[in-house]
């Protein structure tokens, strides 16, 4: 902060964890003390599952100026059979909950998520079913990754690997409908003032990022 850094980002697979192996000093122990620092800087927070998001961490994020109102859920998929062959917690009801609960915390909060096509013996019916989950939510910002097979994986000897072609079809068309809601999420903005954080300059130009772009990820 004192060398002029602006942004202090806590990245982890899932930082929702951190503190676990400590006594009685866990996540929002650490965003508390953080804050404190003076300084004029933000805080963001990448990544959180959704099973372990609870009331009190969404208090401080919504309280604290200097945490940016940005989460990003991981969720990888909605339907239960292929959360459970990823290995993932939750359940499309429970990230649903959860996903009101938070924008009735904060109301201003931008959410993105991730999600993985053409994994081992996704059907047709259960693709679908994602995109209605998507479609249902309405995530501010989406990422969509094609299943690509690793040796050393569970999932590397599952039987219905998918073809290529359908997870490109599958990808496309998530994509595609993610393109028209966040046109509609950007012309919200439209006539909005926002600080902005300026990562670069040039004799003639600025380029910079509003809270709801978190840096090489969300566009300037």
């Amino acid at each position: 902060i004192n060398s002029g850094i602006k942004e202090l980002i806590l990245v982890a697979q899932d930082i929702t964890q951190y503190g676990k192996d400590l006594k009685g000093y866990f996540l929002k122990d650490l965003l508390k003390d953080l804050c404190l620092l003076k300084g004029d800087f933000w805080i963001r927070l990448l990544y959180l599952y959704p099973t372990d998001i609870d009331e009190s961490l969404l208090h401080i994020i919504a309280e604290q100026n200097k945490i940016v109102k940005y989460i990003d859920i991981p969720m990888q998929h909605s339907e239960e059979r292929i959360l459970r062959l990823m290995g993932r917690r939750g359940t499309k009801k429970e990230y649903l909950k959860k996903i009101k609960q938070i924008r009735e915390a904060i109301p201003e909060v931008t959410l993105r998520s991730t999600f993985i096509v053409g994994f081992p013996t996704e059907t047709e019916d259960e693709f679908q079913r994602l995109v209605d989950f998507i479609e249902e939510i309405q995530f501010d910002r989406l990422g969509v990754f094609k299943y690509s097979r690793e040796e050393g994986t569970k999932a590397y000897s599952l039987k219905g690997q998918i073809p290529d072609s359908i997870k490109k079809r599958r990808y496309e068309e998530i994509m595609s409908r993610q393109a028209v809601i966040s046109l509609e999420k950007n012309r919200e903005l439209v006539g909005k003032k926002f600080d902005v954080l300026i990562d670069y300059v040039d004799t003639d130009i600025c380029i910079g990022r509003l809270y709801c772009h978190a840096p090489e990820i969300d566009g300037v």
